[in-house]
């Protein structure tokens, strides 16, 4: 699902559609999405990791069962 159609929350699972790598939404501004992509597989704790500024344009939703 585009990106630009979904209203942004905290959480939501993404792929950065560049490297088809996985990742959830921390935190977002006017520029950036800013997305945790590693976080040594403790996905319930991805608020404590470092979230990468990302383009919106360059993120898909996924399913979160598609998630990994």
């Amino acid at each position: 699902m585009n990106i630009q159609e979904v209203v942004l929350q905290k959480g939501l699972w993404v792929v950065y559609t560049k490297t088809n790598e996985r990742g959830r939404v921390k935190c977002w501004n006017s520029e950036y999405v800013f997305v945790v992509y590693r976080c040594d597989n403790h996905w319930e704790e991805f608020n404590n990791y470092t979230g990468v500024a990302t383009k919106r344009e360059d993120l898909e939703v996924i399913d979160a069962n598609e998630r990994l």
